[in-house]
Parts: structure tokens; sequence; C-alpha cells
């Protein structure tokens, strides 16, 4: 009897712009269950987080992480061996790279910097099948490795950096490279094939962001009596902080004494704590900083509701693991969000900046009893369940390297919002 010998595991280089990282756990999340896939995968990041890690998982990632960026030294070595290699195809991508960075925002010095670290990525990669890159300079620099003989590359855009920065050359120059493009969201498929000629449409692809199974298994803590906000978000300006602290302090003066805990932190933190002194809230606004996977949790399940009040957005994670948590969520219409959040079905929208509306839309879900918010958060969580399970999306991404013509075909990868 004829034995077929067992089918060779798929090698797959992990790339992205920073990591691990305490914002970034979407990252890890997709990286293990890759590996439950059964994929060998190789973790190389552009950079390492400045800040500390307070998840134990991170500090392990840390230890099997390559950084493309990390060592000029290594930079040289790794240029040097692909002029000496193949000078003709270096000169073919670094002249690439001055005419599609002349278009861009970053500018033709950067991406001839970009070149460096796809030398470094090259040879990290050598014996990969597939390099898959998330985010704007990752992407670009998974791009001119292919150039350089690199493996096949995919490309994941979370945004909204990437649609701000990338001219439409950029976006002809990606897709050309690429096996395929792939969107975390309806709304951002949408904008990457208005930005490039209709031809190229077939290489754009949806692939979600999501969460494990276990994260929706158990029956979620019932609420809490008290009127207590949770905010999980970096403190930089998009994310509207400022405009949170305004609306507590409407709703502190219509006489609804809600509390708020910000989990996360950033440049704004300064700034932030000088707005809630002057509008007193001290004592009603805290900082939680950083939390690992299960202080979030715990902190998602003090709340009685869930706000996120971003200018600029993907379709954030944290708004999945509040419906995870069994929390009704209100939220700004902003890029892929409405997806997810929908108007009385599963939480509250209102419009990015607008503080007034914000504070009203807090104003009634608070005052909402529990069956209303339990049910909102429900809703929430079968959607999630439908279309963020993260072991999900990544058997259809190995499936997809294998066969792009089958991208999408899933349930949870399917395009569409309804």
């Amino acid at each position: 009897m004829k034995h077929e010998p067992p089918a060779r595991r798929t090698r797959l280089c992990y790339f992205t712009n920073v990591y691990p990282a305490p914002s970034h756990t979407t990252m890890r999340r997709e990286i293990r269950a890759l590996e439950r896939q059964g994929a060998n995968v190789l973790r190389v990041a552009a950079r390492r987080f400045k800040g500390a890690l307070v998840e134990a998982e991170d500090q392990e990632e840390l230890l099997v992480t390559t950084y493309t960026a990390e060592s000029p030294v290594r930079g040289l070595m790794a240029f040097c061996a692909v002029a000496m290699r193949h000078p003709v195809r270096l000169a073919r991508v670094l002249w690439t790279a001055c005419t599609v960075g002349r278009s861009s925002r970053r500018g033709p010095v950067i991406h001839l910097l970009y070149v460096v670290e796809a030398c470094v990525l090259l040879r990290a990669a050598a014996d990969c099948d597939h390099i898959h890159a998330n985010f704007g300079n990752a992407t670009g620099i998974a791009t001119l490795c292919r150039q350089l003989g690199g493996p096949p590359v995919s490309l994941r855009i979370h945004g909204p950096e990437e649609f701000e920065s990338f001219s439409g050359r950029e976006w002809k120059w990606k897709l050309d490279h690429a096996s395929l493009v792939a969107a975390i969201s309806d709304h951002g498929v949408q904008l990457l094939k208005r930005a490039v000629d209709a031809s190229r449409h077939d290489r754009i692809k949806l692939l979600r962001c999501g969460i494990e199974a276990l994260d929706l298994g158990p029956t979620p803590v019932p609420l809490p009596a008290a009127l207590h906000l949770v905010c999980v978000a970096r403190l930089e300006e998009r994310k509207g902080h400022a405009v949170l602290l305004e609306a507590m302090s409407r709703l502190r003066q219509d006489g609804v004494f809600v509390s708020l805990e910000l989990v996360g932190d950033g440049s704004l933190r300064d700034k932030l704590e000088q707005q809630i002194r002057e509008s007193g809230l001290s004592g009603v606004v805290s900082f939680a900083g950083w939390c690992d996977e299960a202080g979030v949790r715990a902190t998602l399940q003090r709340a009685r509701v869930v706000v996120l009040p971003s200018a600029a957005e993907g379709l954030p994670i944290v708004l999945m693991e509040a419906y995870a948590a069994g929390r009704a969520v209100v939220a700004t219409r902003v890029a892929g969000i409405p997806e997810l959040v929908r108007p009385g079905l599963t939480g509250w929208l209102v419009e990015a900046g607008d503080a007034p509306a914000l504070a009203a839309a807090l104003k009634e879900a608070l005052a909402s009893p529990d069956s209303h918010l339990c049910a909102l958060a429900q809703a929430g969580r079968e959607r999630v369940r439908q279309q963020h399970q993260v072991d999900v999306l990544m058997h259809e991404l190995l499936a997809s390297l294998r066969d792009p013509h089958q991208f999408g075909t899933s349930v949870v990868g399917a395009s569409g919002a309804g």
C-alpha cells in the first residue's frame, strides 16, 4: 500500500510595523491562530515597542521576533549582500523607491530606507513561502522585498493612516506586486477600490480582524448598577478622549453622576489630566494605564456601557471585546465601526467630535434598563461570533495563499455590512 507523504506545513512570515505591543494584541492572536492552523510562523517587525510590555505573552513574543530597523549594521550587511548578488535587480528597486516615494507623503528618502529594511526582510524570510504584512510602512517594505526576489506577499490594510497617506501610485504599485491586498472592513474595501483602476479590483479582498472563540464562551458577567463608563484606547488625539471628557462634563452638569475609566496610555496623557482638573472631573475620571488581556476583560466587566469616541479608526478590536464581555457600546460613525455597532440593534452611534450628541447618547444608554442593554450586547456578541472569530479568519487566509480565487467564501470573511 502506497502512503502519501504528509503535507508540508506552510512557512509564513508575519510582518508588521511594531510588535509586540499592548495595542496590537490582534497581531498576537492572529499569529497564534495561524499556528493552531498548522502554519510555521516567523515573527518579523520593523521596530520594537518603546514602552513596557504588561502582557506575559507579549514578553514571550519579544524573544522570538526579528526586527528590520533595529541594527544599522545588519541593514548595511543585508543591503551589500543583495547588491553583490543581484545588482541590476537592486538598482531597479532603488529606482522604484524613488519614483513611488516622490508621489508619497513620506518622500523618497524614507522609501530608500525601506529598501534597506526590505533587504533585511529578504534574508529573514528566505525560507518562507509567503509574507503577510500588516499596516502602512510594513506593506511598503514587504512589496519592495517581493521586487527583490522575496516570497509572494499579501498586504493587510487597517486604516486610517494608510488611506490618508498613500497616493494612487502607491496603491497601484502594491496591487501590482501583491497576491492580494485585504482591508479589515467593507468600508476599507470600498476605499481601496476607489483608489485604483477597476482592472485591479480582483486583488482587493476583505479580511476582518477577530477575537478568539474562547472569549465568546462563558456567560457574560451581569451588568453593574453603578453608572460607570470604560474607554479602552491609546491616549492619542484621534481617539477622541478630549471630546469624551467634554461629554462627561455635560453629563455631570445634567445631574448624571457617572464615572469613567480610561484604559491605555500615550502622548496625550498630560494634556488630558490637565483637562480633567480644569473641568472639575478629578475623582470622576481615572487612568488605568496599559492592562494585560485579563485586566482589560475585568475593566470591561466593571462597565455599564463601553464608549469609544474616536475620530479615526479601522474597526477596533475593543468593540468586539466589549460585546464578548456582554456590554453595549456607544461609538462614533467612523470607517468600519457602523458594520459592527448598529443603532438600535447593537448600540449607539454619534458623529465624531460632537460632544453634545455623545453626551446625549451616553445619557440614554446609562438610563436604559438592564434588559435593553443586555439585548443590544447579545446582538453584538452574535455578530462577532459570525464575522470575527480569529481562527476562522486565519484558516481563510491560509486557504487563500493556496488559491486566492477562493478567498472570501466563508461567512466570516464574506463582504457585506448588512
